[in-house]
């Protein structure tokens, strides 16, 4: 809290108008009223602010309530822990999962990631759809709405196993792979490129290479 031992009186109240966020001090003041009347314990984060000016972030818990002879608050104890460092950390996890949504929605390149389904001898035999991007919409004419959480059985029945085999390679050992390829779910050709993110799914980014293979056909 900033304030030194011997400048401290200990009664709650000045520490809740010396440290306490002005914006916070009345959620503070209600919590702390409601353990000692209403036996009601919660926790809850508050900021506070330092006699340099420093703003720092506290939880704080309620403990023990000790009662006198007559049943009315005695002593409580408690714990305040300063949780900073992790809401920061929290805000710039989401800042950086933003700024990675921002660039999975704006790839150029399509880009969807899924999770391999394997029977029980360990063999992929299908695999779900979990995120696709715009780009991926615009290429394949498939929409997230439709597909997400199905699988590509689902999605296209027709589609070749061996499609299948070669994902569920990459999600199963962990080794990328790139190759060129012609759908015919789609007819439509792609360059593909697939990695594993972690064990068990893959990320597939692809291009749409239909017009240059049917250009380079005629010009054959």
């Amino acid at each position: 809290f900033g304030i030194a031992k011997d400048d401290f009186s200990g009664d709650l109240a000045e520490l809740t108008a010396r440290a306490i966020h002005p914006e916070d001090r009345a959620e503070v003041e209600r919590v702390n009223r409601a353990v000692i009347t209403d036996r009601k314990h919660s926790s809850i984060e508050f900021r506070i602010v330092r006699s340099d000016g420093s703003v720092r972030i506290g939880r704080a818990e309620a403990g023990e309530l000790t009662l006198d002879q007559d049943g009315d608050a005695l002593m409580l104890t408690g714990i305040v822990q300063d949780i900073t460092e992790r809401r920061l950390a929290e805000r710039a996890m989401a800042e950086s999962e933003e700024r990675y949504r921002l660039l999975f929605d704006h790839m150029l390149s399509g880009l969807a990631l899924h999770e391999v389904i394997v029977d029980a001898s360990g063999k992929p035999v299908d695999y779900r759809f979990l995120s696709v991007n715009a780009a991926f919409e615009r290429m394949t004419g498939l929409r997230a709405p439709e597909i997400l959480g199905r699988t590509v059985r689902e999605v296209m029945p027709e589609i070749e196993q061996s499609w299948i085999d070669r994902y569920g390679q990459v999600a199963l050992t962990g080794q990328p792979t790139s190759f060129e390829n012609f759908a015919r779910a789609m007819n439509r050709h792609f360059d593909v490129r697939a990695y594993c993110p972690r064990r068990g799914q893959f990320v597939v980014v692809f291009h749409d290479t239909t017009e240059q293979k049917q250009a380079q056909q005629r010009a054959e």
